[in-house]
């Protein structure tokens, strides 16, 4: 399994232990599985961090945060002048569906 701060602030004590409040069964994901699956596992699951393998090994996690961060470029990337508004955020579906992903994610 795997422990977050999410299953941790769901621990009734600080006795708590481990087995009985990580994530389980272990989710992981293939090094060459396309961004926009692990998003809709985030969403659909309510997980926010997955293992990475390549040929079975864990070689890393990519996390909600890791997301916001590549939303946060993107976003930096538009025309400066132009930039979002709040207007555009809240008619835009790729930002609407990037709002949902946060909330679900518990962030």
């Amino acid at each position: 399994g795997m422990i977050s701060e999410r299953d941790l602030l769901k621990a009734p004590s600080s006795s708590t232990l481990v087995e009985d409040v990580m994530s389980k069964p272990l989710r992981t994901f293939d090094i060459e599985t396309p961004l926009r699956a692990v998003v809709q596992a985030m969403i659909s699951e309510k997980i926010s961090a997955y293992l990475i393998t390549k040929k079975e090994e864990v070689v890393g996690i990519v996390t909600s945060e890791d997301l916001l961060h590549l939303l946060d470029q993107l976003l930096n990337d538009q025309n400066e002048e132009a930039g979002w508004s709040l207007g555009d955020f809240l008619v835009n579906p790729a930002l609407q569906r990037a709002a949902y992903i946060v909330g679900q994610t518990g962030i």
